[in-house]
């Protein structure tokens, strides 16, 4: 096994690594930015890594373009030994492995500051009634977290997770409060519920037509849509933004882990990234939701690129040229 290859697979080996610091939280101590900062920690240090080998790399391929010198214009294949020819293959095989596990690393980055966002968006409207902006920074974000709303809008919700810690027993913990909050209106929404079933029954309307009732009910109606029937609807929307991103963030785990075990071995063959997520997908391990939950971050992709550093876009533009010599 090359030096490069077992650096790769020792930082794949920290996604684990990286969950069990998480784990090691209390219940207590077990909040979404807590959570966030230490998977993204993670995500950076193996990055700080990364980019330490490949400044290795770079700095020997530049040695072996300076050997080259003695013959300028020709191909690089030309004028190196047979051995260093050779030994520049490989290099370039190492660096594209090390670009492409970094772009890895950025996209986890990425998908941890976006759930962080989801949840601070879906907390304000539940609380303060704010929502973004159409143009705004954070309206992206938003209307992917709107398409969930509509698209799953789940009946259930899944039991709480944890302990251990982990962003989904995070998730559980943000839903505790409104869950409460939906109980404790639930028998003044069914008073309300009730009467509105009546006065429609009194009008012998099919749905509700405010139109057709009087002042004083449409008085009646609209005080138990401010003390019932808006906050506990308010709550039920959060309870299941908060669901929807118990999802989101485990197929962000789940792609997290295929897609670096991937790069660790796909010799900085990009198309190769998302073999081992298919393979469990046909497999019949992850479900319908799970993969359109998959499907959504694979959008991500191209509606929310990944920020990958200067420093790699440099190292790839500055990398010595495989074709000819200086």
């Amino acid at each position: 096994m090359s030096a490069w290859l077992a650096v790769l697979l020792a930082l794949v080996a920290t996604a684990a690594t990286g969950q069990a610091n998480v784990a090691s939280l209390s219940m207590e101590q077990c909040t979404v930015p807590a959570v966030h900062g230490l998977l993204n920690y993670d995500a950076l240090a193996n990055l700080a890594r990364i980019s330490e080998q490949q400044l290795k790399v770079i700095d020997q391929m530049q040695t072996l373009n300076d050997k080259a010198k003695a013959t300028p214009g020709r191909p690089l294949s030309e004028s190196l030994t047979k051995e260093d020819a050779s030994k520049w293959g490989q290099l370039q095989q190492q660096a594209s492995a090390g670009l492409l596990m970094s772009l890895m690393e950025s996209r986890r980055q990425r998908d941890l500051d976006l759930l962080l966002k989801q949840v601070k968006l879906a907390d304000d409207e539940y609380r303060w009634g704010t929502t973004p902006q159409e143009g705004s920074p954070d309206f992206l974000a938003y209307a992917f977290l709107l398409t969930f709303r509509l698209v799953w809008a789940p009946k259930k919700i899944a039991p709480a997770e944890g302990p251990p810690c982990s962003m989904g027993a995070a998730l559980s913990k943000l839903q505790a409060e409104p869950q409460a909050k939906m109980d404790r209106y639930l028998p003044q929404v069914e008073k309300a519920l009730a009467w509105v079933r009546k006065t429609n029954a009194k009008y012998k309307l099919a749905k509700l037509d405010e139109s057709k009732y009087t002042p004083a009910e449409r008085a009646t109606l609209q005080k138990y849509r401010v003390d019932a029937l808006n906050p506990a609807t308010s709550a039920l929307a959060f309870v299941r933004d908060l669901e929807n991103l118990r999802v989101l963030a485990k197929a962000a785990d789940i792609i997290y882990e295929g897609d670096r075990s991937d790069a660790a071995v796909a010799v900085g063959d990009a198309d190769f990234i998302g073999t081992t997520v298919r393979r469990r997908i046909q497999a019949g391990e992850l479900g319908d939701k799970m993969q359109q939950a998959i499907g959504y971050w694979r959008k991500v992709n191209d509606q929310m690129p990944a920020r990958i550093s200067k420093e790699w876009a440099e190292s790839l533009k500055s990398m010595p040229s495989s074709t000819t010599t200086n």
